[in-house]
């Protein structure tokens, strides 16, 4: 079945560090935008299997199936990112939602990459951090990911790095109940260039380490990856589960990433990604698409990594990206108004109720106000409230219990003015 070749392309996908460590469940489902981060430091996989950007990236919008877009907005250095900005484009605007802060150290090393969450359109709140540490040999030693609970910083998970003779060894581990907990181990065994060849990957049993995975891979002239094949343990014996091929053009810039599945016994092109380039060459836009017995359909499936500069990686699983290296529209907030002012629900993430705040601060004046929720796609869920309201501070609960976890907006109106906040339901 397809599902064997996906879940070896989101192992893949998982080595980015986000998703290499552990994280509570209330923390992974609010990373996924879907995007994930990373630094060069965290994985040869980030710096293999994205594409690198020669030149200096604005912004990137990814796009979904159903019309839903993520705008990431950079912030330079040098040529170094300190600052992504995201927000989804709601109601004819961008909103502001989250941000990563990235700091180096002075050999250029990234040594913290942090999000933070916008809350009361000015309040920016910590959320989690990845932590860098490096050996005298400016090699990684480290990577801590830490949550952000009731004023800490609580250990989530971390990956510890060796360098024994020829290869690469990765120890992830998760924190529970004060201690460090083994979780998965990576072997990646390096050539003499500097290229990972094999991958092994193993899942802690009771005692003992257990084959899980392997892939093998093949580098083109151009000293890119051009073949992957992925085998999983099973019954005993390595068993080919899934593939990968990359197809350059002449000057070496990727323009497919074809995916293969391996469960009828036979390579079979499953799904791709389609690279499109300007006339100098710069990426612009990532396409995804899934094959069936009616040729080729749009999907948002397969990761599409994108190496933002040499040290920061992001990841996204849109049906495509689209890339900018001038500005364009920034990413801002909605207007702030003063005749009245809408709170961030609380709790957040909720599940499944949860309450809204806002108040009317015009004395003498009576407001005709309505307060909705949407989904993503901008479909109206449900009115909490359509009526006058005149000076004070309100509360409105919201139950979400016939909803499916995900982002949702409530959206507070009168006239031609709205506020609008993010909340996010996590079953």
């Amino acid at each position: 079945m397809y599902n064997s070749l996906l879940s070896i392309i989101i192992i893949l996908f998982l080595t980015l560090p986000v998703y290499n460590q552990i994280l509570p469940e209330n923390i992974s489902n609010r990373l996924f935008y879907p995007s994930v981060t990373s630094s060069k430091a965290d994985s040869y996989m980030g710096e293999h299997f994205s594409i690198q950007i020669d030149h200096k990236l604005d912004s990137i919008i990814a796009i979904g199936l159903s019309g839903e877009q993520l705008k990431s907005v950079y912030t330079y250095d040098g040529d170094k990112v300190v600052k992504a900005e995201k927000g989804y484009f709601v109601d004819g605007s961008w909103m502001l939602d989250d941000r990563i802060l990235l700091t180096y150290n002075e050999q250029g090393q990234i040594l913290e990459n942090k999000m933070q969450s916008l809350q009361y359109d000015s309040v920016w709140i910590d959320y989690w951090r990845n932590s860098y540490e490096y050996n005298e040999a400016n090699k990684l030693t480290s990577t801590v990911i830490q949550t952000y609970i009731d004023g800490e910083w609580e250990n989530a998970s971390r990956t510890l790095v060796t360098y024994p003779n020829d290869f690469e060894e990765r120890l992830v581990q998760y924190f529970n109940l004060g201690e460090w907990i083994d979780r998965t181990l990576f072997y990646n065994y390096i050539s003499n260039n500097g290229n990972i060849d094999s991958t092994f990957i193993f899942q802690r049993g009771d005692t003992t380490w257990n084959n899980y995975l392997r892939w093998y891979r093949h580098y083109n002239e151009f000293n890119k990856w051009d073949y992957v094949i992925a085998q999983q343990w099973f019954s005993s014996t390595w068993t080919n589960q899934a593939s990968m091929e990359g197809v350059y053009d002449g000057n070496g810039n990727i323009t497919k990433m074809n995916y293969y599945d391996w469960s009828n016994q036979f390579e079979e092109l499953k799904s791709r990604l389609i690279y499109s380039y300007d006339n100098e060459g710069n990426l612009i836009e990532v396409f995804n698409e899934f094959k069936t017995v009616d040729g080729w359909f749009p999907a948002q499936m397969d990761p599409i990594l994108i190496n933002v500069t040499e040290d920061y990686a992001e990841g996204y699983l849109f049906n495509r990206v689209k890339l900018y290296y001038s500005p364009i529209n920034s990413v801002k907030n909605d207007r702030v108004y003063t005749d009245f002012t809408l709170s961030q629900n609380y709790p957040n993430p909720f599940n499944p109720t949860t309450t809204i705040k806002f108040t009317v601060a015009n004395v003498g004046t009576t407001h005709e106000l309505s307060l909705r929720v949407y989904d993503i796609l901008g479909r109206e869920i449900q009115t909490l409230l359509n009526k006058p309201m005149q000076l004070g501070s309100y509360e409105v609960e919201f139950n979400g219990s016939n909803l499916t976890s995900g982002v949702y907006f409530y959206v507070l109106e009168t006239g031609g003015n709205r506020l609008t906040k993010k909340m996010l339901l996590v079953k």
